[in-house]
């Protein structure tokens, strides 16, 4: 029997070898899944439940910017994240470092970031036994899937590239937001044969309904008086939104993730306190990669009578938040650029309806009422003019406006 055994384990260590494993630490395994995914880069305070990740980082010649506090490296992460359009990485302390950072992760949920967290975790012995240990809290794992997109733990050592390419996977995929991977303390630091790391394709899209499509290109075509808003989920499709904003004389919104999309400079670039001064008149508003915060969220009081609304989004669940007249679910990831490569913004497909709208016959879509006015107008007139819900809505677009030039 044990010579039996020892020819398993052989062969069993041989197939390992034949798969290209290597002995590593845990920690060791998870640097090489964030090199794997382009990363060079780790904001992180280290503390004594990571350090076997930390020696990782050294050992990997990772660049490390530590800050005093966590929720500093959280932030920096989503700065990162934010400028460069690749995840951030971050790396703190589990239980309170995690709650100290807790404000940045909940932030790139909003503004769907990818940003990973990486922290630790009680020993393995002592999980959910509720002794007190050292940053322990009652569940650290299902209090950050309350914030985060999604969130695993690391509970044996071969599972650590997978899951790390999970979270990566997770953060990429469709609608784009944080993730979170705990890992007990005492794993960070054990060796053992560990599986070269695969980076996973993305998860599928959402396939495009022509119907939809259709029903969004006849409001389109309808229209006498559209007005775009756009969110982050828009930014890889400004040149699309360009053709299709000239193409129907529609001018360009955004309340805060959007703007730049359609420069200010440009005749349909509108900031939003020059788009309020056109909303009474508007007949359709076509929402690209946004939550609609501006229409639809009181900060614009009022709705012109008969407005309809088309939205295109990858997520479907703002579908059901504020139901469109043609909710159209679209991926970028359909369409490549001119290289061949796969765009990886959330809604070029903003594409198809300008294509669809393109080739749609008999359309009609200049205006023929009042000219729209110069984007550059004067606030401050606005603002004063009038009474009602309209002066009410420009005052506070007009002080939105200042907040966000710092003044």
């Amino acid at each position: 029997i044990s010579g039996v055994a020892v020819s398993g384990a052989a062969a069993i260590l041989g197939l390992v070898s034949s798969l290209g494993a290597a002995a590593l630490t845990v920690g060791q395994a998870i640097v090489n899944g964030l090199v794997a995914h382009g990363v060079d880069t780790v904001f992180g305070l280290p503390g004594a439940q990571i350090y076997g990740l930390f020696d990782a980082f050294h050992q990997a010649q990772l660049k490390v910017i530590g800050a005093r506090h966590e929720q500093a490296c959280g932030y920096m992460a989503f700065g990162y994240a934010r400028s460069s359009g690749k995840p951030g990485v971050f790396s703190v302390v589990p239980g309170p470092g995690v709650l100290n950072a807790s404000a940045a992760l909940l932030t790139a949920f909003g503004c769907n970031e990818p940003v990973l967290c990486l922290t630790g975790q009680v020993p393995t012995q002592f999980l959910g036994k509720g002794r007190g240990h050292l940053h322990e809290m009652p569940d650290q794992l299902a209090t950050l899937r309350t914030f985060v997109k999604w969130a695993d733990r690391i509970e044996y050592p071969d599972n650590a590239p997978a899951l790390v390419s999970r979270a990566f996977q997770e953060m990429l995929s469709g609608r784009r937001g944080p993730a979170s991977l705990e890992m007990p303390w005492d794993v960070f630091t054990q060796r053992t044969q560990v599986a070269a790391v695969k980076p996973f394709d993305p998860l599928p899209a959402p396939q495009p309904d022509p119907d939809r499509i259709k029903q969004a290109a006849d409001l389109i075509a309808g229209s006498k008086a559209p007005m775009i808003f756009v969110g982050s989920g828009a930014i890889e499709a400004r040149e699309e939104i360009l053709e299709l904003a000239e193409m129907i004389d529609a001018p360009v919104v955004a309340f805060r993730s959007g703007r730049g999309i359609v420069s200010n400079a440009h005749e349909l670039g509108l900031t939003m306190a020059s788009a309020y001064k056109l909303w009474p008149k508007t007949d359709l508003m076509i929402g690209i990669g946004t939550r609609m915060e501006l229409p639809t969220m009181s900060r614009w009081p009022y709705q012109p009578a008969g407005l309809k609304c088309v939205r295109i989004d990858i997520d479907p669940v703002e579908l059901r938040r504020w139901p469109a007249d043609a909710g159209v679910i679209l991926d970028g990831n359909k369409f490549g650029n001119s290289a061949g490569q796969v765009d990886h913004d959330d809604l070029v497909m903003a594409t198809a309806i300008a294509i669809t709208c393109i080739q749609y016959e008999n359309m009609n879509l200049m205006h023929t009422g009042d000219a729209y006015a110069e984007p550059q107008y004067e606030m401050l007139d606005m603002a004063a003019r009038g009474g009602g819900p309209q002066a009410a809505g420009a005052r506070s677009a007009f002080e939105e406006q200042l907040g966000q030039l710092g003044v």
